[in-house]
């Protein structure tokens, strides 16, 4: 009876071993037995059979529909609407490891902890942010109300300071929503979504608002500020520093700064009054040679950006006395380099009459053609009238004349700045020089005879340019004999040939409008390398009735 017993024994004990090893055997190219990925019993399956069925029931999950619920609201979507995406592989992987690795009792205890429920790997699933919140906001915005920020406010012309208290807010909590989908979605399993408002409060509060208002009221108090420039003096009264104000929310706080564009205008407008730009020196072309008639000068100008920041830093920290700094700049041009520059021979001319311009035009064309008399341009530079003029202000000794503007010819300050630009227009057409911009007046203009030759500037947006095509510096001089201006322009001697047809008035009406065209074509060394036509539409001069 004992024998049979041991026998027994063995044989139970050889029959759990036999079949322990089976199982090994078995799963060594196969999912361990009760290995689970995402709930779905992969056992003794093939990896590609696993990740095979996988594949299958995630496609099949991705189209099932959540029910997300909200007081007697429902709404559903599915998880291919908010863009579902599982990792497989990775957690396939490490469910095929488990009885693989080690020596055989770890094994063991691996197939073991798997037989008793303990070997279930989910997937790494992952929805889209943007997707979910515009769900939510779609079928539930309505419900949530957003948090306010405290606000804070200045009146530029009565200078108060308004403060508007934080409210809070409720919102339904979107990452936490995201996370619970997610891994819900892992193990492929959905639950409807209850949607809860929890509280959301605001960042800014009336605290920090009322200290940034104490700093601005502090500010402005503080004014006037004295700007200092050389050996002028500029007023900043607290109504322009109201202008300048502004409040940044920054985290928690309110801060109080100073709008850059703001500051660089004003800077700007000093910058007119105390710049001194560098002269080249004035050269004139007198009987096949360069003379010098002023020398060039070394200019002192405020740098926007570094002054700016000076201004910034004097007015936070209400300085009452700002000292703005100033940059030396040279010349492009000095007179040892005159020599090198090879200017030989003259390239064109303009020409164009002002007889019958009142005292005030004469005046402006006078004072505009001086500016421009002996400035040099350097090879391949895009030259710009409106720039090289500078503004026809007051301060610069300019008059007020009539322009053309809109729809109207009104009194201006630089009227009749176009005869210039219209001389200055010739003589770069007929030296060859590729003209880059040029706008015909708006209807004909006596002092512009012939028609359609002319070419109107207006600061600062209307401008003439022209590219110095030459390869070389050219030379720009300007005369006045009597009532008629004249531009030169000198460079070095090429093999240039320049053709000069029209202008050609054509479509006439007794209106006094008409159309016209003008031909420009130069040629190097024989070869066409510039074609240009140049088209005037001139309206009635009716349409433009004067204003005095």
């Amino acid at each position: 009876m004992r024998k049979r017993s041991v026998l027994i024994f063995f044989l139970i004990f050889f029959g759990i071993l036999g079949f322990i090893f089976l199982v090994l055997k078995f799963s060594e190219k196969r999912f361990a037995p009760g290995v689970r990925v995402a709930f779905v019993d992969l056992s003794f399956l093939p990896f590609e059979k696993g990740e095979s069925l996988i594949k299958t029931r995630l496609e099949k999950f991705k189209k099932e529909e959540i029910s997300f619920f909200y007081q007697r609201k429902k709404s559903q979507i599915s998880f291919e609407k908010l863009k579902l995406d599982c990792e497989i592989k990775k957690p396939l992987k490490k469910a095929y490891k488990v009885g693989k690795t080690g020596n055989i009792i770890e094994k063991l205890k691996q197939n073991w902890q798997c037989l008793r429920g303990g070997c279930i790997f989910p997937l790494e699933c992952k929805i889209s942010e943007e997707e979910l919140d515009r769900f939510i906001t779609q079928e539930f915005g309505n419900f949530e109300i957003f948090p306010q920020n405290a606000e804070i406010s200045l009146n530029p012309y009565t200078l108060k300071i308004s403060i508007k208290k934080e409210k809070e807010g409720k919102f339904f909590k979107r990452q936490k929503i995201k996370k619970a989908l997610e891994k819900e979605a892992g193990f492929l399993q959905k639950t409807d979504v209850f949607l809860v408002l929890e509280e959301e409060k605001p960042l800014i509060k009336e605290e920090s608002a009322k200290k940034a208002k104490k700093e601005a009221e502090e500010i402005l108090k503080n004014a006037p500020y004295l700007v200092f420039a050389k050996n002028k003096v500029f007023y900043l009264s607290s109504k322009r520093v109201a202008q300048f104000l502004n409040f940044f929310s920054a985290g928690k706080e309110i801060k109080v700064i100073l709008d850059d564009d703001s500051l660089k205008r004003y800077l700007f407008e000093i910058k007119r009054y105390v710049d001194l730009p560098p002269q080249n020196p004035v050269l004139i072309f007198y009987k096949g040679k360069i003379k010098i008639i002023s020398p060039s000068k070394e200019g002192e100008i405020i740098e926007i950006e570094k002054n700016l920041e000076i201004l910034k830093e004097g007015i936070l920290k209400k300085r009452k006395k700002i000292f703005l700094i100033f940059k030396k700049q040279l010349p492009r041009i000095k007179e040892e380099d005159i020599k090198n520059l090879k200017i030989e021979t003259l390239l064109g001319k303009g020409t164009s009459n002002f007889f019958g311009s009142p005292k005030n035009r004469i005046h402006n064309i006078k004072l505009a053609s001086s500016i421009l008399n002996g400035i040099l341009i350097s090879p391949g530079e895009i030259f710009s009238f409106n720039k090289t003029l500078g503004p026809t202000t007051p301060e610069r000794g300019f008059l007020p004349e009539l322009v053309i503007k809109k729809n109207e010819t009104v009194p201006e300050y630089g009227g009749g700045v176009c005869q210039v630009s219209t001389t200055f227009f010739r003589a770069a057409v007929f030296a060859g020089l590729e003209i880059v911009e040029r706008h015909p007046h708006s209807f004909p203009v006596r002092y512009y005879s012939p028609q359609g030759f002319d070419a109107t500037v207006y600061w600062p947006g209307v401008d003439l340019k022209f590219k110095n095509n030459t390869g070389g510096w050219i030379l720009v001089q300007s005369k006045i004999k009597g009532y008629n201006l004249t531009f030169e322009i000198y460079g070095k001697k090429i093999n240039r040939k320049v053709i000069v047809k029209g202008p050609y008035q054509y479509d006439i009406k007794p209106d006094g409008s008409m159309k016209a065209k003008l031909y420009q074509e130069v040629y190097d060394n024989g070869k066409l390398v510039l074609k240009k036509v140049f088209y005037s539409n001139y309206k009635s001069p009716k349409l433009f009735p004067v204003r005095r």
